[in-house]
């Protein structure tokens, strides 16, 4: 009873399951939101906003803090293929670049916001991997690695102790690899034979899992699970996808796993699957139209936002929801032509898209604002934001104020429980 929870110009967001509050006191001061996110789906993307990149983009990625936005591709005219954005809300300002070499196809910031893992086709120095800091407001080389073949996809471990490459067959054969990063230097820890060119290594939350796709490999299973005990990764379990795999990525729960590409054997290019720590099970899939290159979760794991080349609709961006066992169609958005990167913003208000030749009014690198509103359907009491607990009495209820001028807003439901 002698607790205090006192809000002052910010949120407090309730997660699917509700929120209950009893005993002690609940002030709010200045601008408060109460959210409980059950009751909000997204409406739509209404604007944009679009920055000329110079050529295509292959690769658009948020830092942690959704300030800053990290671009790679194909840049002739500048040269600096590397290129980073502030982003504030309504526009994107270019803060620094650096030149690669050749074009870009990943860019991956570590866990900690600090550095940049950059990789792509690099005959001059040969250096495919490149590690950068940053700083805010320049970019510095760290290291760099050569890995003997393009490189596709960069992606750090949650606790930004490994890099996971992949990417075309360099000479050793092994197109996965995996080395540890020191803050100054990568040492090859581990290797994999693929079969051919792997298009995507991701971690999985927890870090212990390991998922490839990529080309056809001599297997026909283009899907493939590893276990990584932090000196060598070992098969759990495979899949075949059909054809050839461009976009995996985890939900953040690591419950699910999506997949994107080209399959024109079943046309569901969109598949999504469970895992369970040893094997991988169908739950649903959909068409999309030729190929998917991006497929990224929401960072609640209710929509999915796609982008691909769907020459028939012209709407190559589309987003979905997914339940836990079936995707519908939210909203479609036409990009242009092709849209090979697709990334949510951390807190899920922004998405950003990068792609080739888009379409009038629009340019390679574009971040949509994305709007949400109520669901239609009513929400439950148990998913709402709860004050006090009438059951047991008036020693639960919850003593609620607000200060003089402070301004609340409700999204969905709160409900008072109290006896007196």
């Amino acid at each position: 009873t002698s607790s205090q929870l006192y809000l002052n110009g910010c949120t407090l967001k309730t997660t699917m399951t509700g929120l209950r509050l009893t005993k002690g006191q609940l002030i709010f001061d200045n601008k408060v939101s109460l959210t409980s996110a059950a009751q909000l789906q997204l409406k739509s993307t209404t604007t944009w906003v679009s920055e000329d990149y110079g050529n295509y983009v292959r690769v658009a990625t948020w830092s942690h803090d959704g300030r800053f936005l990290a671009v790679g591709g194909n840049n002739p005219t500048s040269g600096n293929e590397i290129q980073i954005y502030t982003f504030n809300g309504s526009s994107l300002s270019l803060v620094a670049s650096q030149n690669y070499g050749d074009i870009i196809f990943t860019i991956n910031w570590s866990p900690d916001g600090y550095f940049l893992a950059i990789g792509g086709n690099n005959p001059t120095s040969g250096n495919e991997i490149q590690v950068y800091s940053f700083n805010d407001s320049s970019l510095s080389i760290v290291t760099s690695q050569d890995y003997g073949n393009a490189v596709y996809s960069a992606n750090w471990s949650p606790d930004g102790k490994y890099l996971a490459i992949g990417g075309g067959s360099p000479t050793s054969g092994n197109e996965i690899q995996i080395y540890t990063f020191n803050g100054s230097s990568l040492s090859l820890v581990t290797s994999q034979d693929y079969g051919t060119a792997v298009f995507k290594a991701k971690w999985s939350p927890d870090g212990k899992y390991l998922a490839v796709g990529g080309t056809v490999p001599t297997s026909g299973n283009e899907i493939q699970i590893y276990t990584f005990d932090g000196s060598s990764l070992s098969l759990v379990t495979s899949q075949d996808y059909g054809n050839i795999v461009h976009a995996v990525n985890w939900s953040h729960d690591g419950r699910y796993l999506v997949l994107g590409g080209y399959n024109p054997t079943s046309g569901n290019e969109i598949q999504i699957y469970t895992f369970n720590g040893s094997s991988l099970s169908l739950v649903a899939s959909q068409n999309y139209g030729t190929t998917v290159y991006a497929a990224n979760w929401s960072p609640d794991g209710r929509y999915l936002a796609l982008g691909g080349y769907v020459p028939t609709s012209d709407n190559e961006i589309q987003i979905y929801t997914f339940d836990g066992s079936s995707l519908s169609l939210v909203m479609s958005q036409n990009y242009g032509n092709y849209v090979f990167s697709t990334e949510w913003s951390l807190d899920g208000k922004y998405l950003a898209v990068g792609g080739w030749t888009p379409a009038a009014g629009h340019n390679e690198i574009e971040v949509y604002f994305l709007q949400y509103g109520p669901e239609t359907q009513t929400q439950a009491l148990s998913n709402s934001i709860i004050f006090g607990n009438s059951a047991l009495g008036s020693s639960y209820d919850l003593n609620v104020r607000g200060l003089a001028g402070a301004q609340i807003e409700i999204d969905g439901l709160v409900n008072y429980d109290n006896v007196s």
